[in-house]
């Protein structure tokens, strides 16, 4: 068996990642975090790369991610923007692929 971290769910930073447990639950004996996909699209570049950074020195790594999509994406209805849903999910597969989640 394999146990993992929902990181945002108990993320206390403003960023609403929980990248500031990624240690802590290596420490602890981990075998990976989750991440979120929507909180992570909206870093800069450079905050993105320092979190790339921060998991990979600490030993567990991210496996798997959740919240694909924003609010402000809309799927359904009359208002959906098939192209900005095409470009955020190329931008978030990358940013996970990045991290090594499959």
């Amino acid at each position: 068996m394999r146990f993992g971290c929902c990181a945002n769910m108990v993320a206390t930073g403003p960023d609403g990642i929980g990248l500031e447990i990624v240690e802590q639950l290596a420490e602890i004996g981990y075998d990976y975090i989750e991440l979120s996909l929507a909180h992570m699209l909206a870093l800069s570049e450079a905050e993105f790369g320092a979190l790339a950074q921060r998991v990979s020195a600490s030993g567990i790594r991210c496996e798997a991610c959740n919240n694909f999509f924003p609010r402000t994406v809309r799927l359904t209805g009359d208002a959906v923007d098939w192209q900005q849903v095409q470009e955020y999910t190329a931008r978030a597969i990358a940013r996970a692929a990045e991290l090594g989640a499959p």
